[in-house]
């Protein structure tokens, strides 16, 4: 994870992971592709470009896909 500007980003491993509870990397683009996740393209110490997201964001959207009676039951 990194912050910039203030805002957590990290890849969609490092959100899967700090979600838990059954999100995975799949998920994570997922909801950047189908519901407004924002994605960005940050450089690392090593200068190679990753594409990482917004934590906050995946926190509100996760929060919001497992009170949904839509899809399959995750635990709270």
């Amino acid at each position: 994870m990194i912050v910039v500007d203030g805002r957590r980003w990290g890849t969609a491993a490092e959100i899967a992971a700090h979600l838990g509870n059954g999100v995975t990397e799949h998920a994570v683009r997922w909801w950047a592709r189908h519901n407004g996740l924002t994605r960005q393209r940050i450089h690392d110490r090593a200068g190679r470009p990753q594409v990482c997201f917004n934590l906050d964001e995946a926190i509100e959207i996760e929060a919001q896909k497992r009170l949904s009676p839509r899809g399959r039951r995750r635990a709270p």
